[in-house]
């Protein structure tokens, strides 16, 4: 049995359970049209795995946009403000 209520795809479910068990794992993006649940699946998996998600929107917040301006995760953490 999963982590996550019923609610949500299970094939969505079962990437992100396979990628939590995998240790070390690498960031997860999660991409797909507006609107059909991306987010929730992360927060109610997150919510779900005692795991604390970070979200970041370049339409909310578009200076972090800088941060992902080459593939370097040490000038993307610091650039981010994490």
């Amino acid at each position: 049995m999963g982590l996550v209520p019923d609610m949500l795809p299970r094939r969505e479910i079962g990437y992100l359970e396979t990628w939590a068990a995998r240790r070390p794992h690498k960031p997860i993006v999660i991409r797909g049209a507006r609107q059909v649940g991306k987010s929730t699946l992360v927060r109610e998996f997150a919510r779900a795995a005692g795991l604390t998600p970070v979200t970041v929107d370049f339409e909310r917040n578009p200076e972090l946009r800088e941060a992902f301006s080459d593939r370097d995760p040490v000038r993307i953490w610091h650039c981010s403000g994490c």
